[in-house]
């Protein structure tokens, strides 16, 4: 299951994945950057998915 956050104000999308990282703890994390869009482009909503072990993504 996802979720779908706005912010009040943008941030980087460099920002934004620090913050995500942080909070959850993560190491890594994967991400579709659209096209003519950098690390400094601003962010507004992020739609968030996560997927198990034992999902299609990760071959399990």
């Amino acid at each position: 299951m996802g979720r779908l956050c706005t912010l009040d104000e943008s941030v980087s999308l460099a920002t934004m994945i620090e913050r995500i990282k942080g909070n959850l703890k993560l190491s890594h994390l994967c991400l579709a950057l659209g096209v003519g869009k950098t690390l400094e482009s601003p962010v507004k909503v992020v739609a968030l998915w996560f997927w198990g072990q034992h999902s299609t993504r990760s071959g399990g």
